[in-house]
């Protein structure tokens, strides 16, 4: 079970390096949609990132599968410790209610900088199946929390995985 995500960004000669000089990781090569840049995931779930920069998250809780494939779809969250429950509950509920074939996984997890952090991420067969989940009744309540204020940053971002 992963327990620990962490992820960078990179050149794809470095990334391959790294996938190549340890072995005793799994990871995940990815290109973000929207930009075509690379990033890889390790998903072995050790608290420790072997990266120099990593973006380190902890699971909370996972739906359906634990593993990053497809389309990872994630939505970073950050508010005060009221509206941080709230989304905790809403997330619950959301997944629970979720069930449809495309969604794999899903995933509630927090910055291991910052517990006031919260990350949700989702992994779909198709970034169609992504775009009409989004667009669905069941997600409509996340949308609340999408709302960039100063007591909230918010930001989302989609990654194709290649391997």
């Amino acid at each position: 079970m992963m327990n620990y995500l962490h992820y960078t960004s990179g050149s794809p000669s470095i990334l391959q390096t790294l996938i190549d000089n340890n072995a005793d990781r799994q990871y995940r090569l990815a290109n973000e949609i929207s930009s075509n840049r690379t990033y890889l995931f390790d998903v072995t779930g050790n608290r420790e990132s072997n990266f120099a920069s990593p973006i380190s998250y902890q699971v909370l809780e996972h739906y359906h599968d634990d593993k990053l494939s497809g389309i990872v779809h994630i939505e970073s969250y950050n508010d005060d410790i009221k509206k941080r429950e709230a989304l905790l509950e809403t997330a619950r509920q959301i997944f629970d209610k979720t069930r449809v074939a495309a969604l794999s996984a899903a995933f509630i997890m927090q910055d291991l900088k910052d517990s006031n952090h919260i990350i949700l991420i989702t992994c779909w067969e198709s970034e169609a199946a992504l775009q009409e989940w989004l667009n669905s009744k069941v997600y409509q309540p996340l949308k609340s929390f999408s709302n960039r204020d100063p007591q909230n940053s918010f930001y989302h971002q989609d990654f194709r995985i290649l391997n």
